[in-house]
């Protein structure tokens, strides 16, 4: 077994590594039908074009839809907008060593900074939510 399998079997344990690896493996065989399934659905569009346009211009609509779904598919990515930051997430960043610091120093004034720090959260988060 491979450093990296073996880091993996450590992290989540064997039988979830089983499980994960049978779900990568049905992915992927879904994936693969998928795509056979896509090609032969373009075939026998082109194929019926070319029955009754002709070959050049069967291609050239096959193509054209083709174009038209990625550039449909490259617009919606480029739209997608990133998730929002969590609430907290700089201002704790940036008093995070501050705070791990104060914590291994004086473990009760810390404690007492969370709960006052609670406390002000509960307070700020009544006065939006009406």
């Amino acid at each position: 077994m491979g450093p990296l399998l073996r880091l993996l079997a450590g992290l989540f344990g064997g039988r979830a590594l089983a499980h994960l690896g049978r779900r990568l493996a049905l992915l992927a065989a879904g994936a693969g039908l998928a795509l056979a399934g896509l090609g032969f659905l373009l075939t026998a569009l082109y194929l019926g074009l070319a029955a009754g346009l002709g070959a050049p211009l069967a291609a050239l609509f096959t193509g054209l839809l083709l174009a038209l779904v990625a550039i449909i598919l490259f617009l919606l990515a480029w739209r997608l907008q990133p998730p929002p930051p969590p609430p907290t997430g700089e201002a704790l960043d940036v008093f995070a060593p501050l705070l791990a610091r104060g914590a291994r120093g004086r473990p009760v004034d810390m404690l007492l900074l969370a709960l006052l720090a609670g406390m002000l959260a509960e307070r700020l988060g009544r006065r939006r939510g009406r």
